[in-house]
Order: structure tokens, then sequence, then C-alpha cells
């Protein structure tokens, strides 16, 4: 893995997200632009939920990014991965993993008891990486996504 720079997500990323998620994700999954920068005009905004996001970029390029939602007013309740991104060619290469565990991190020091995620019954690799790092099915939720494909729901205990 070449050096990494894990940095804080700003609004001024949207265009760029956007891009490296309508490459990870089919058309009917992936975020819209509009959808991004409803998010990230949330990041560090007090209220019901804080947003929170980072990017990995590498001497190459933009590896991926992260995007978590906790919650503001209640402290230690569950934060919730909403989506987790790596270009193909920056796979199997240690980010993904380096920008969960990054994000995890910033999550216990606010307090965050545990964290929950759903990914698709058949994204092997995320599953993997998910197992690896501690994360537990706790649920499968049929015809979760387009095409009636189930999700896992997993959660990560601190």
């Amino acid at each position: 893995m070449e050096g990494i720079n894990i940095r804080e997500i700003n609004p001024a990323d949207a265009e760029e997200i956007h891009r490296i998620d309508s490459i990870c994700f089919p058309p009917d999954i992936a975020y819209s632009l509009p959808g991004f920068l409803s998010l990230l005009n949330h990041i560090n905004e007090p209220g019901v939920s804080n947003i929170k996001g980072y990017i990995a970029e590498t001497g190459s390029g933009t590896a991926g990014f992260i995007i978590a939602r906790q919650p503001e007013h209640r402290r230690g309740r569950p934060t919730e991965i909403i989506t987790i991104d790596i270009l193909p060619e920056f796979r199997k290469k240690g980010y993904g993993e380096k920008l969960l565990r990054f994000m995890e991190n910033h999550l216990l020091n606010n307090r965050c008891r545990y964290i929950y995620l759903e990914v698709a019954e058949n994204n092997d690799p995320a599953l993997k990486l998910y197992k690896k790092l501690g994360y537990k099915i706790a649920e499968k939720i049929n015809a979760y996504y387009p095409g009636n494909i189930a999700a896992f729901l997993m959660i990560k205990r601190f």
C-alpha cells in the first residue's frame, strides 16, 4: 500500500465522492450528487445527527471515502456507517480497513458504543473485511437492495 493521507471530507469534495460512488455502486444504489451535497452540508453541524466523513488520498489519487452518522444529542447511541467506497484499483490493499479503523477511532473518542451498517449478502470482500474487524451479522434483511438482493445488518460493539 502506498502512502495514504486521511482527511475530513468537506462540501467541496461532493463531486469527487459522487464520482467514486458512481463507480463503486450501480446507479440504483449509488447516491445522487444532490444526495451527497445534502449529507455533506450537515458535516459537523450541531443538531439531531452529526455527519462525519473521511477521504483517503494517495500519491496517485483518491482511493476512497467513508461517511457515518452519529446521533448528536444521544452520545453512546448507535452510529451508522452510511457508506464506505474504495475504487477498484485500490481494493484489497488495506485502504478500506485503514479508513474504517480511522472512523472507528473517531467514533470511540466521541463515546460511540456500537456501530451498525448494511451490506449486500453477496458482497463477499466487504463481508470478509467487516468480520475481520469484529462486526457481527445481527439480521438478514430480505430484498433490501434493488433486484431483491438481501442485506446483512452488521453490528460492532465496543
